[in-house]
């Protein structure tokens, strides 16, 4: 029934230099209990890095060489100084697609490192917010990672400047998928009293003889084709663990799992091999399965993956049960189905309270289960 069981037992509670050597690596040891069954799959907003780039720093993964399958239309291609236009990011119309994460400013075009204008309203605070590059809320991008149709937001021309502006971007379809360079027509700032004449930008649409890309898969660049996204970072900024035995060094384990600790943000990474249905973590007070506080990645038939907490039982039905766990301790921060390998990174809450129990990764130590396979049996929903 169990293909593989590799137990590594590391203590939490480190001696007094271990733990001054792992603060300053910013990585926290977990207890690890690996188990595989049998099987038959950004973040909250550009970081600060990106505001003059536009590059996401996804470790080393890079752009899409190909055409972008976005587009950026302005609502005219004149607009006179300290007056409003409208911008829309979104894909062409009969080639819908939906957008995961971006970054959105306007350039000028005779400097293009220089931003221009700002922006004075988004279309839902809940999946999108204004930041500060060099000027206030000169900077539209994403809250969350979810999937987001197009967006219109409102952008007012600066009364110090004159000249050609273009709104560029970096747009995200998943962690692993992103174009760079994503441009509008020129729109051109004049003066208070101009006549504005000129009609509607009509954007350049993607060429049409290359389909566009299937959502949340990636053909990925020569430096990352052998190198899934959990092994990047281990034994540098966090601790992974995988089986079969020196797996992680050839990049081909069949189940793995990644532990970071930054601050009081724990961020985990599970990922499973011939196309799982699911891949679960748990944390377990004791080497056993059972009794345990479980996080799961659940492959759904629309291709997207849900996060569920749930508590586990041994020997006796349910099994597992999602109806005794609170929903709202962990956050999904991104996944991929690529190649039949199901890949999940997520948050927890430091302190969590499950079926009375109380986890607190900061002061306790558990063991850590990693589970990938086809179906949970006697699972209660």
């Amino acid at each position: 029934m169990l293909l593989s069981l590799i137990a590594i037992y590391i203590d939490l509670l480190f001696s007094e230099n271990i733990t001054m050597l792992l603060r300053k690596r910013g990585v926290l040891l977990l207890t690890i209990l690996v188990i595989i069954k049998s099987s038959e799959q950004h973040g909250s907003g550009a970081p600060s890095g990106a505001c003059f780039d536009q590059m996401p720093r996804h470790s080393t993964i890079l752009p899409q060489s190909s055409v972008p399958p976005y587009i950026i239309v302005p609502s005219t291609s004149q607009v006179r100084q300290g007056d409003t236009l409208n911008v829309t990011i979104g894909s062409p119309a009969g080639a819908p697609l939906p957008i995961g994460g971006f970054i959105l400013q306007a350039r000028s075009i005779q400097n293009t490192d220089t931003i221009i204008g700002r922006f004075v309203s988004v279309p839902d605070n809940a999946i999108t917010h204004l930041i500060t590059c060099s000027n206030e809320n000169d900077t539209a991008t994403h809250s969350n990672p979810q999937e987001k149709p197009a967006l219109t937001f409102q952008w007012k021309a600066p009364t110090d400047f004159l000249g050609g502006v273009e709104f560029k971007a970096t747009v995200a379809q998943s962690y692993a998928t992103f174009w760079r360079n994503v441009e509008s027509p020129l729109v051109e700032v004049v003066r208070p009293d101009t006549v504005i004449t000129t009609n509607v930008p009509t954007p350049a649409a993607p060429t049409t003889t290359q389909a566009p890309p299937v959502i949340l898969e990636n053909q990925p660049s020569p430096s990352t084709e052998t190198r899934d996204l959990i092994y990047q970072g281990c034994d540098d900024t966090k601790l992974c663990f995988g089986v079969p035995q020196n797996c992680i060094r050839q990049g081909n384990c069949k189940a793995i799992v990644a532990v970071l600790v930054e601050g009081d943000k724990y961020t985990f990474e599970i990922q499973g091999t011939d196309n799982p249905k699911y891949v679960a973590t748990a944390l377990s007070m004791d080497n056993k399965m059972g009794d345990d506080s479980a996080m799961e990645c659940v492959r759904n038939d629309n291709g997207r993956v849900s996060i569920f907490t749930s508590w586990t039982y041994p020997k006796a039905e349910p099994y597992v049960s999602r109806s005794d766990s609170p929903q709202d301790i962990v956050q999904l921060k991104d996944f991929t189905l690529i190649n039949g390998k199901l890949y999940c990174k997520f948050t927890r809450n430091v302190v969590s309270t499950v079926k009375g129990q109380t986890f607190d990764l900061a002061n306790n130590k558990y063991n850590l289960m990693v589970v990938s396979g086809d179906s949970m049996k006697g699972k209660s929903y």
